[in-house]
Order: C-alpha cells, then sequence, then structure tokens
C-alpha cells in the first residue's frame, strides 16, 4: 500500500492509526535521507541476485524488517493497568513490573499476537471486538535492535486474571498508569505515560537493562 492509496474504509479503525503511523514513519526516514544527501537504499543500490522482495523474486531489493512486539493494557474500572512482576531470572526485565505483552510470532497479525499473549501470561480472553488500539511506540533496544512495539486496550475480559507463566513471573499486580510502582521497566513507564497522556506514536530510548515488555 504506497502513501498515495487511501485506507479502504473496511478497515478497522485501529489499524488504520497503525497505518497512518507507520507511513509518517516512512515517510520521515525518506526525507531525512535525502535533507543528508544519503542514498535510498531502495532507490540508489543495483538489485543484487541474492536480493529478494516481498514474493522472494530474485532481483528485487530486500526492504529492512524491524522486529516487533505487541501489548495489552488490561483496565480495571478504576483505571489500573494489568501488570506482571518478573522474577530474579527473567531474561528481559529481571525483578522488573511490564505491562503484559511479548514478541509477534511467526504468521500472526497483531491483534492475535496481542490476545496470545494475554492468554498465556495471565489466563485472561478477550473478544477480538473488544480489543482496541491504543499506541504505536519504535523502541531503541539496548543491543541497537529499534523494535515496533503496538498496545492495545480492554476493560472487558473473560476469566480471572493470574499468573499463568510462574517460571517467569513472580506475580501478576494492578498498577496505576498515571504512577506507575519504583520497579516498572523503563519501557513500560513510557508506555504508560503516553496511554495515560493519550499519545498514539512515540519513540523510546532507554538505557536501563531488559529488553521489550
Amino acid at each position: 500500500m504506497s502513501f498515495a492509496t487511501p485506507i479502504p474504509p473496511t478497515v478497522p479503525e485501529w489499524a488504520q492509526s497503525i497505518i497512518r503511523a507507520v507511513r509518517c514513519l516512512s515517510a520521515l526516514d525518506a526525507a531525512s535521507a535525502i535533507a543528508w544527501g544519503l542514498p535510498n537504499v531502495d532507490r540508489d543500490r543495483p538489485a543484487r541476485a541474492g536480493d529478494a522482495g516481498p514474493v522472494g523474486g530474485a532481483g528485487l531489493v530486500s526492504t529492512y524488517l524491524s522486529p516487533s512486539n505487541v501489548m495489552v493494557l488490561l483496565q480495571r474500572d478504576d483505571g489500573r493497568i494489568l501488570a506482571v512482576r518478573h522474577n530474579e531470572t527473567s531474561k528481559t526485565a529481571p525483578n522488573q513490573v511490564t505491562v503484559v505483552g511479548g514478541k509477534l510470532e511467526e504468521g500472526e497479525f497483531l491483534d492475535e499476537g496481542a490476545l496470545r499473549e494475554l492468554a498465556e501470561e495471565t489466563g485472561v480472553h478477550v473478544a477480538t471486538d473488544d480489543l482496541e488500539f491504543c499506541q504505536l511506540v519504535h523502541y531503541l533496544d539496548t543491543d541497537g535492535v529499534r523494535v515496533i512495539g503496538v498496545a492495545f486496550t480492554a476493560q472487558r475480559w473473560r476469566g480471572e486474571p493470574r499468573n499463568a507463566e510462574p517460571l517467569k513471573h513472580d506475580a501478576i499486580v494492578w498498577i496505576d498508569p498515571g504512577n506507575p510502582p519504583a520497579g516498572c521497566h523503563p519501557y513500560t513507564r513510557e508506555v504508560l505515560v503516553n496511554f495515560t497522556a493519550g499519545r498514539l506514536y512515540s519513540t523510546i530510548t532507554v538505557t536501563a537493562s531488559g529488553g521489550a515488555a
């Protein structure tokens, strides 16, 4: 879908928001390259035999792919958000609190990955129609990788929230998004700040240990 292509009205509103944000990112990257006189890889580099395009054909220039993660901000009537407290052996956020979420897996759409992570970590199930897009972030990881994070929110669910992954998490906790706990991971803290402010897009750079939520 090019920048000039209208977004079909049948596309859900949350998906339209993501498409618009990604288009803005791409436009900013292209504008920056032109301003600094930098080459555009897709435009200026001759195709090589090993290049593969979106359909895997030879001779097409490859496109940079950014890792993605998904989050669900499950919100109670009192405004608190469901989160998990990682244990000391956690590879991403030892002894820290993060929102529910994780890496998007192969073959998943964003909402599918978000619902899977929510069920895996808390045993809670949310209907697709009750899942609402609320935020897109571009996160510079501590190893230099830029990760795209997509957050959804929901106020209705089935099941009683529980710590469904006791080998990874010590507990589930309900936290105030306007006043995150001291042990909150910096990435999660910024996501909560955005959520409270109603901000749909931001870039995040943190230096603390740990990865995505």
